[in-house]
C-alpha cells in the first residue's frame, strides 16, 4: 500500500523466546483491538504448556514502560504521531493502555494477580488527571 513500516528488533532473539512476545506486545503502541495480553498469554501457553514466565515478564515491562512514561514526560501529553515518529515512550494517555494491557496480563496468573488493583488504581489515578 506504499506506507513503510518499521519494526525496532535490537533484542530480537537474544534470550528467551517468550521474551521476544513480551517486547512486541507489552508496548503502549500495540493497539486494544488486537487484544495483546490475551495473545502473548495463548501464544507462551501453546509453546510452554505455561505462561507464568511471560506473564510475570509482560507485567515488569509494563512497569518499566508507565515508569518512563510517567518520570519522563510527566507534565506532557505528547501525540501519538509524533510518539512513533521519534521512536518516544508514550503520552499521559498511552499509559492508561498500558495499565489496562498490565491489569489483564496480572489476571492470567496467581504471583502476579496482586498487581491487577495497582494497575487499576493507576489507570483510575491517570484517568482522573487528564479529565475523564
Amino acid at each position: 500500500d506504499g506506507v513503510v513500516r518499521w519494526f525496532d528488533w535490537q533484542h530480537a532473539n537474544l534470550r528467551h523466546r517468550a521474551d521476544d512476545l513480551v517486547w512486541l506486545l507489552c508496548d503502549e503502541f500495540v493497539p486494544e483491538t488486537l487484544d495483546p495480553a490475551q495473545r502473548l498469554v495463548t501464544l507462551a501457553r501453546q509453546w510452554e504448556g505455561d505462561a507464568t514466565r511471560a506473564i510475570t515478564l509482560g507485567c515488569a515491562h509494563v512497569g518499566l514502560r508507565l515508569h518512563g512514561i510517567l518520570t519522563g514526560r510527566a507534565g506532557l501529553d505528547v501525540s501519538f504521531e509524533d510518539c512513533l515518529v521519534h521512536d518516544w515512550l508514550g503520552s499521559r494517555t498511552s499509559a492508561l493502555r498500558l495499565c489496562r494491557r498490565g491489569a489483564a496480563l496480572a489476571r492470567e496468573a496467581a504471583v502476579t494477580r496482586p498487581l491487577v488493583d495497582w494497575y487499576t488504581h493507576l489507570a483510575d489515578s491517570l484517568a482522573h488527571a487528564l479529565g475523564g
